[in-house]
């Protein structure tokens, strides 16, 4: 059985995440005409899941597992052919589509709050 899901972006352009509806991207320089405005930007997918609250999980993501004893922080990413979380260690963990969902909630994303992985780190 195939599972489908929607293919959706959203960019962060420096100063704010902005979700697209049409995009043309420059492998050159990095650059993306999003909604019309050439930008140089970061682009996010949306990973087709979403964590326990109903929130989308995007590339780029910071999720937290809710466990008492182990309340671990990590960044969603894309590593072909799946998305991954990468721990606040740096290590690489496995497929998100493995995980317990349940017990995990988005409480960010990499661009707009990067001071929750530097909290994570000291």
């Amino acid at each position: 059985m195939t599972r489908e899901r929607k293919l959706k972006f959203r960019v962060w352009t420096g100063q704010e995440v902005v979700h697209v509806d049409t995009m043309v991207y420059s492998v050159s320089d990095g650059s993306m005409l999003a909604n019309g405005c050439w930008l140089p930007c970061a682009i996010m997918q949306f990973t087709g899941l979403f964590d326990k609250n109903g929130k989308d999980w995007w590339e780029g993501d910071i999720v937290q597992v809710d466990d008492p004893e182990d309340a671990s922080i990590a960044v969603i990413e894309y590593r072909g052919p799946s998305f991954i979380k990468m721990w606040d260690n740096g290590v690489i963990g496995q497929p998100i589509d493995h995980l317990d969902l349940g017990s995990m909630t988005v409480i960010g994303n990499r661009f707009e709050n990067p001071e929750l992985l530097k909290e994570t780190t000291s």
